[in-house]
């Protein structure tokens, strides 16, 4: 089977005219975060902080517990208000 190409490429409109006069902003999460130690598949991880641990962007804050499992790596910088178990949608 023939793989159909074209030449010159796409070249959408970049409309960047929108944004030409505009500051970059940094947007910052308000109010608490929730880091579900749960995955897709394999064992949940274990918390690797407590309540009142100062936390860092790039931190582990779950330690994965089965062979499927990946660390739980935090976002954002902060206090840890509680370690507690909650339901999520997945």
């Amino acid at each position: 089977m023939r793989l159909l190409t074209f030449r010159g490429g796409v070249h959408p409109p970049d409309n960047k005219h929108w944004t030409a006069d505009k500051q970059i902003e940094d947007l910052l999460p308000k109010g608490d975060l929730v880091f579900p130690m749960s995955q897709h598949i394999g064992a949940p991880c274990m918390p690797a902080v407590k309540k009142g641990d100062y936390v860092h962007v790039g931190q582990k804050i779950g330690e994965p517990q089965g062979d499927f499992s990946v660390p739980v790596i935090s976002s954002v910088s902060g206090t840890v208000k509680d370690v507690t178990f909650m339901a999520t949608p997945s």
